[in-house]
């Protein structure tokens, strides 16, 4: 499991959401977990001056997988803005124009933009109901379907994430051990990444057992 409370990342998010009051302090740490997953041989640092980039409004859409990124001196940017084109699956920024700009690899230009791209996955909103058993063999069975079931195995807890296409109230069925109890699940609106705090034990879920 990847730790977001690591110092440098723990400085940033402080120094990021106390400059953004509009973006809530817990969407940032599951947007850190998210680039850190993704992109594991990636430093702290190019986490945290991509989100930088990011988060300080540097990242502008152009459309037909082009973006434009601010440049920031104060980051050693020499040129007042940079293009990040996506091309066959393969990012490339007008930084690696240079002699030793293909060396690069993912810059952080590159860096913020993948950052927008995973905030706005993470601020979809989906309908949804999260619920965390502890049981040492359960299963979570909708009837008649209506809705798709994740199941989540999370040291001793198992955590189901029951989504639908709208608001709705369901009957389920939940074997936990030698029991089956009926249950009334109802879905609501959420996001992604409220989701993913719920996963990792951090959000609202609803608990049985």
């Amino acid at each position: 499991m990847v730790k977001p409370t690591d110092r440098a990342l723990t400085r940033a998010l402080r120094v990021l959401t106390g400059n953004h009051h509009g973006i809530d302090r817990r969407l940032v740490r599951e947007l850190i977990r998210e680039l850190r997953v993704r992109y594991p041989g990636k430093s702290r640092s190019w986490v945290s001056r991509s989100l930088r980039r990011f988060l300080g409004g540097g990242v502008r859409a152009l459309g037909g997988n082009a973006w434009v990124v601010r440049g920031e001196p104060s980051m050693g940017d020499r040129l007042p803005q940079y293009v990040v084109r996506l091309i066959n699956g393969k990012y490339t920024c007008d930084c690696q124009a240079g002699p030793w700009g293909g060396s690069r690899g993912l810059c952080t230009h590159i860096g913020a933009v993948i950052a927008s791209q995973v905030y706005e996955e993470l601020m979809r909103t989906v309908y949804a109901a999260v619920i965390r058993v502890k049981c040492v063999d359960t299963e979570l069975i909708i009837p008649g379907g209506g809705a798709s079931v994740e199941k989540v195995v999370n040291g001793r807890e198992t955590i189901y994430i029951v989504r639908t296409d709208g608001e709705k109230t369901l009957r389920a069925l939940l074997a936990c051990n030698d029991e089956i109890r009926e249950l009334t699940i109802g879905t609501g609106p959420m996001k992604n990444w409220e989701i993913k705090e719920a996963i990792q034990g951090t959000g609202k879920t609803t608990r049985e057992g």
